[in-house]
């Protein structure tokens, strides 16, 4: 009887824990809210080598994580598609690869997830929000950042695991409804050049947007014709750990420079990285629904020689 009455609870326990799994408080958590609900979130900290940590840390010149994340090489976020008979370098992956990879870090379909990083400069965080966009896009959204990532962890007094993280047991994550508004196309971007009604923005600095420095995989300098440029500096805290600025700055930054932040865009960077930080600004921050980014970027773009672009001045 015992017996029988232990496996009604732990199976009302279960049940329990999938229909009330915990949920994450919004978009973006603070190191307070990571600290207090480790134990019930999956932890991605993504960053290119594990055996680099460039914030303050107290491992002893070893890798330091938040205690129970696990490592997401940024090498496997992305991938070569073959897009109308072009190898596209840095694309969304399949369905199927993105599915093997979130279960094999224990993900579940209602699991919640925190996404970290190195958090020390914009470039390291928009490693987040890439993996945000590709969850978001392929229909998981009980996923978070972390404001900041690691560097506003150790920042906040938080203690540093100098140790690997075990593997978890397989999860059984799989795709939900693939958000196609959230992708835009080429053919999407070529109507925005031609008739507008669609803001191209740009995410990169300053240098790649005219044309002064150029990635190898890029075969035009410069930027899609008629696109603005909202650089990735622009978005975080100047000094410190790379925090969000509030949505009210970064509208009215966005106004400024002579970008609508609640009308119809399209973000795009070099390879589809840097311009998820733009997106995420946009669609989750500032509510603008009508934000997609173009995941080929500037490197699929001009693997087209026909397509405008254009180098050299401010648009």
């Amino acid at each position: 009887m015992k017996i029988k009455l232990l496996s009604t609870v732990l199976s009302l326990l279960f049940v329990s824990n999938i229909v009330y799994g915990i949920q994450v408080s919004g978009p973006i958590v603070d190191s307070e809210w990571l600290a207090n609900n480790l134990a019930q979130v999956t932890v991605l900290d993504i960053r290119k080598k594990d055996d680099k940590f460039s914030s303050t840390g107290t491992c002893g010149g070893k890798i330091g994580h938040i205690n129970g994340a696990l490592f997401l090489k940024w090498g496997k976020v992305r991938g070569t598609r073959k897009v109308a008979g072009q190898d596209v370098k840095k694309l969304i992956p399949p369905k199927g690869y993105f599915e093997d990879l979130l279960r094999g870090f224990g993900v579940n379909n209602d699991g919640a997830i925190v996404l970290t990083s190195d958090g020390t400069s914009s470039k390291y965080s928009t490693f987040a929000t890439r993996m945000y966009w590709q969850l978001k896009y392929y229909g998981h959204d009980n996923v978070a950042i972390l404001d900041g990532g690691n560097a506003q962890w150790v920042a906040d007094g938080k203690a540093l695991n100098c140790e690997k993280t075990s593997a978890p047991q397989k999860g059984n994550f799989s795709v939900g409804e693939v958000r196609e508004k959230l992708l835009a196309t080429p053919q999407e971007v070529a109507q925005a050049v031609k008739s507008g009604g669609i803001t191209l923005i740009d995410g990169r600095t300053q240098d790649y947007y005219l044309g002064t420095k150029q990635k190898s995989y890029v075969y035009a300098k410069g930027h899609i014709s008629g696109a603005k440029n909202y650089p990735h500096p622009q978005w975080f805290a100047a000094k410190g750990p790379a925090t969000f600025l509030s949505a009210h700055q970064m509208a009215m930054t966005m106004k400024e420079i002579g970008i609508d932040a609640h009308a119809p865009a399209i973000t795009y960077c070099d390879s589809g990285h840097l311009s998820t930080g733009v997106w995420f600004v946009m669609y989750e921050l500032l509510g603008n629904k009508d934000a997609s980014l173009f995941d080929g970027s500037m490197h699929q773009w001009t693997l087209d020689k026909n397509n405008p672009t254009t180098a050299g001045i401010m648009e």
